[in-house]
């Protein structure tokens, strides 16, 4: 039996073994449960479902979400921990839903994934970012270049200026797949950074 077929039998009989198989966030749209997702990383499902009613009477819609300042989403998530990382999250998958899909979460698997995969790497790249080496110039990530070629959607790039006596000299940086590792790529850049800046100091 091929692994396609068991796991269309199990799909088949998944309802017979947890008939009552149910997520214990509460929620009553697709919206409030991606929400809630986000802020189960982490933290007690209990936790979240005290958090979530006030914060659901508040932000009705993406664009809410989305519009809510920073620091005002924090205090509101504050007690299910990593608040920032969170409202960053929050911030911009509601952001994308609301500009790219019209303010409603995505049914297809394939724009779910797209979001989804967007939420992973700008948290991957806000951990990253907060430990990475300081250079002269901050070290700047965009993903999904589409202005370099049709296949730019899938690609990211990390770069960084370096200065001299205060003004900035020049770039580098690397275009690589957004699944490139990023924890070497962003030190590598931001070493270089700081190497050409001080080079350009003592020439």
């Amino acid at each position: 039996m091929k692994a396609s077929e068991r796991v269309a039998q199990l799909i088949k009989i998944w309802p017979m073994v947890y008939p009552n198989a149910h997520t214990e966030l509460n929620f009553k749209n697709p919206l409030e449960l991606l929400i809630a997702t986000i802020l189960s990383a982490q933290c007690t499902d209990k936790r979240v479902n005290m958090v979530t009613p006030a914060l659901f009477k508040k932000y009705r819609s993406a664009k809410d979400y989305a519009e809510a300042p920073q620091a005002e989403l924090e205090n509101a998530i504050k007690s299910t921990g990593f608040f920032r990382n969170k409202t960053k999250s929050i911030r911009a998958a509601t952001s994308t839903i609301a500009k790219k899909f019209g303010g409603k979460v995505p049914d297809s698997m394939e724009q779910l994934r797209e979001l989804l995969e967007a939420i992973e790497e700008k948290d991957r790249l806000i951990a990253i970012l907060s430990g990475c080496i300081e250079a002269p110039e901050p070290v700047h990530v965009e993903l999904g270049v589409d202005q370099i070629s049709n296949a730019g959607k899938h690609l990211a790039v990390v770069s960084a200026s370096y200065s001299s006596e205060g003004e900035v000299q020049g770039a580098l940086g690397i275009v690589a797949p957004m699944r490139m590792h990023y924890e070497r790529v962003i030190t590598a850049v931001a070493f270089m950074s700081q190497f050409f800046s001080e080079e350009k100091e003592e020439s």
